[in-house]
């Protein structure tokens, strides 16, 4: 796909902008929007150059000094490789390769894929991530959740080979070691997502120094709600510079749940914090949803077992150790005859019955304590 024209025009045009953003951030990426949207064919390029455009009329937005900040402290090489394979790669042309091949098997394909690694990861798990991430490219999937479990370094070699795709890197602040950086710096196309804990702010400070675009992320519990919903948090959160901030929940009840998903929309459209707020469940239907109208999302745990969601149990579709990627969507996305509305049950939050041992075995790093908005740690 790099050697695609339309990319290449693009990426040449905004590397030759690349001082004009820097100086005049606004006005530019202003321009930048407003010529995209014009420029823009497919439904979801409209959608979203049209909400970008909507919220960049906000002159007050804290937006503005998040880009100011990621083009001072983030590699050019970074920003671009990975908001090409992102904008481009997964959001144009996966977007397109999507649709084209849920009309011609008749099954629906996520735009982004979750994997959880085994903690006991070995190298046939590397060769199967590599066949995976193959198999993806083909379906129109170039965005990949990694859940590290520990094993961040092992996986920068593959992640490396895959030029195309736009990688997060889901970690501990432990796994941000002179070893990862190192490795890391191989692939602009890599945004590490830090776990809101205890080092936190350390392993986030070596990120920025290092140049990287990097992000952090927060398993919030019942507990945690009020602070998320009255702000407390994304304050908190905006001082470690991250560009976005991740956010699910492994046991909150369903009403829970949907006030910190509809606070999370109601974030992103205040922009009041310099950092952008993603439910990693919620906000990816809803980008499925305008990809494809029929929304899916597909986690992998260790075992390779497919959970389309957190809260159910795994697909009997089987096991990519077992089956192709193809298989496995067939057997568990079939497409519906009818478009499936926004509103829907299975786009929606009420859908969801919690089941807290699902969700920890999809992504078992993603336990142990969370920090308190007054940066202790909760026990």
């Amino acid at each position: 796909m790099d050697s695609s024209t339309s990319r290449v025009l693009i990426q040449t045009y905004v590397q030759s902008k690349w001082k004009e953003l820097k100086r005049y951030p606004e006005r530019s990426i202003r321009n930048l929007v407003d010529m995209a949207l014009h420029f823009s064919k497919g439904h979801f390029q409209k959608h979203f150059f049209e909400t970008a455009q909507k919220m960049l009329h906000n002159r007050q937005s804290a937006y503005f000094p998040l880009i100011q900040n990621l083009l001072n402290s983030v590699s050019e090489e970074r920003v671009i490789s990975f908001a090409m394979n992102l904008g481009y790669n997964s959001f144009t042309e996966g977007a397109k390769k999507i649709r084209a091949a849920e009309a011609a098997y008749g099954f629906n394909i996520p735009w982004c894929i979750s994997l959880t690694v085994p903690e006991d990861m070995r190298p046939e798990h590397l060769e199967m991530y590599s066949s995976i991430i193959r198999q993806g490219e083909k379906l129109g999937v170039y965005t990949w959740n990694f859940f590290a479990g520990g094993n961040a370094v092992p996986l920068l070699p593959l992640i490396e080979r895959q030029k195309d795709c736009a990688f997060l890197l889901f970690c501990s602040p432990d796994d941000i070691t002179e070893e990862f950086l190192g490795g890391a710096a191989l692939s602009p196309h890599l945004m590490p997502v830090v776990r809101y804990m205890e080092g936190a702010s350390g392993a986030c400070r070596r990120l920025r120094e290092k140049g990287f675009l990097y992000s952090v992320y927060m398993l919030y519990e019942e507990k945690d709600v009020p602070s998320i919903v009255n702000d407390e948090l994304l304050y908190d959160i905006e001082a470690l510079s991250p560009a976005f901030t991740f956010l699910w929940s492994a046991s909150c009840p369903e009403a829970l749940q949907k006030s910190v998903g509809d606070y999370a929309v109601r974030a992103r459209e205040m922009q009041n914090h310099r950092t952008v707020l993603f439910d990693l469940l919620f906000d990816s239907r809803r980008i499925d949803h305008v990809i494809s109208e029929d929304c899916c999302t597909a986690f992998f745990d260790a075992q390779g077992r497919l959970f389309s969601d957190p809260f159910h149990g795994p697909s009997a579709a089987g096991t990519f150790f077992n089956a192709s990627l193809a298989e496995i969507f067939r057997a568990a996305f079939p497409k519906t005859k009818a478009p499936m509305q926004a509103a829907s049950l299975s786009c929606s939050p009420q859908s969801l019955s919690p089941q807290t041992r699902v969700w920890k075995q999809i992504l078992p790093a993603a336990s142990g304590p969370c920090q308190e908005s007054s940066g202790k740690m909760r026990r």
